[in-house]
């Protein structure tokens, strides 16, 4: 047998013999196992199908498990045979401020006798990909049979999350089995196979919901599986017993090293400044990151920067940071979440913009869980708060103060309203 692809000649040759020695024609046998006629003649030369067809050929043939056992055997060889796999993407050369969080990694995702599952959760350009990759390349030794990755597209702009169907496509893929099942259930089925004895940490990247996740999780007492998700992918918790870890903006302490090191700005003096900038940033790493950015590539130094981040058009120049790769901007990140958002919740978003007051810990039940769950808004001190920089974006992407929505709500108004006030319309996002 190959030892990447889930075939088995004697598999298929004791299908055969049992086939014509019972005087079944192929279309028969396959009418008799619900599968089609391309099926047994693919099974017939050599292709081991999922557990249960398995269990279905043995039946209908009278293989007194023979077949049953086969084909087990010809699973245990092929997981024992697997590709190594390291499909990480690079590392960031340094992660600030983000010691406690590695730490509770550690101690929580290395392989025991279950799966550990965490869920980082963080809005967008917090920095959740950065610490699970860096994490997960220190974690490296203790999974040696490899590591999965697979970026799910949760918020990428411009196209749909990735279907389990296909992102099982790749996990396989990557291990070396090349000899894919068609449908998701049979290629679930046989991940949790091919990783039930393994020691391999999974990283799914930007998962859009718990639905998309809950297919691609081993079954074996192993692996370990970090999922990155601006939402919190309640679900897994209830039924999979996952952890969250909830990321927070920077320190600012933290947020001003990293402008430093990135900047190349290593004079005391400067500390001031630094740590202003970083205030303007909102200790975002995917801010603090264009701001560096700007420095290196479009020529400004420290104090302009500062002036322009003071100024009104500091998330047009972020943007421009990212000229060759708009994706990679902030208000590309934002914009992929608004695309999730209700025209309720938009209209209040956009509200809570003009209105300037960050503080918004009395607002209408739905509109700010879905802000919530998009990241929105963000825990801070004494309550939830809408970021400048999320402000900013909305008044400037979103569009104007929306007329029929009073300054605040009770949650009594807002179901008034749903009645006595016509809808907003979906404001499109670019």
């Amino acid at each position: 047998m190959s030892g990447t692809t889930m075939r088995n000649p004697d598999f298929g040759n004791t299908v055969r013999l049992l086939r014509l020695r019972r005087k079944m024609t192929q279309p028969e046998l396959a009418d008799a196992v619900n599968v089609t006629k391309f099926w047994i003649s693919k099974i017939e030369h050599g292709t081991v199908p999922h557990p249960n067809t398995v269990a279905a050929l043995d039946s209908v043939l009278g293989a007194e498990n023979n077949l049953i056992n086969q084909a087990r055997r010809a699973r245990t060889e092929l997981s024992a045979h697997l590709r190594h796999t390291a499909q990480l993407p690079s590392a960031p050369p340094l992660i600030y401020g983000r010691r406690h969080e590695l730490g509770a990694l550690h101690s929580e995702l290395a392989p025991h006798h279950r799966t550990p599952i965490r869920v980082l959760t963080g809005p967008a350009g917090i920095g959740k990909t950065g610490l699970a990759v860096t994490w997960a390349h220190d974690a490296t030794p203790s999974f040696p049979d490899g590591v999965l990755y697979s970026r799910l597209h949760g918020h990428t702009p411009g196209r749909a999350p990735a279907t389990a169907h296909d992102v099982l496509a790749d996990l396989i893929s990557g291990l070396g089995v090349t000899d894919l099942p068609n449908s998701q259930d049979a290629r679930e089925a046989l991940l949790k196979t091919l990783l039930a004895d393994k020691k391999v940490l999974l990283v799914l990247d930007d998962a859009d919901s718990t639905k998309q996740v809950r297919p691609l999780l081993p079954g074996g007492h192993h692996c370990a599986v970090l999922i990155t998700s601006r939402r919190r992918l309640s679900g897994l918790s209830i039924r999979s017993s996952a952890r969250h870890l909830q990321l927070a903006r920077l320190p600012i302490s933290s947020a001003a090293d990293m402008l430093a090191g990135l900047i190349g700005e290593d004079d005391a003096e400067q500390s001031p400044r630094l740590t202003r900038l970083a205030e303007l940033l909102d200790c975002l790493p995917l801010a603090i990151h264009a701001a560096a950015e700007l420095v290196h590539a479009h020529g400004y130094g420290l104090g302009e920067l500062i002036a322009v981040m003071e100024g009104p058009t500091r998330l047009q120049a972020l943007d421009l940071a990212a000229d060759d790769d708009p994706e990679a901007s902030l208000s590309a990140a934002l914009n992929a979440s608004a695309q999730h958002l209700s025209a309720d919740a938009t209209a209040l978003l956009i509200e809570l913009a003009h209105r300037g007051d960050q503080m918004v810990d009395a607002l209408p039940v739905n509109e700010r869980r879905e802000l919530l769950r998009e990241k929105f808004l963000v825990p801070g001190d004494g309550g939830v708060q809408l970021p400048s920089l999320v402000a900013e974006w909305a008044k400037t992407v979103l569009g104007p103060r929306p007329v029929h929505r009073p300054a605040r709500e009770t949650t009594a108004t807002a179901d008034r309203d749903a009645v006595e006030t016509k809808p907003p319309r979906r404001i499109a996002v670019a």
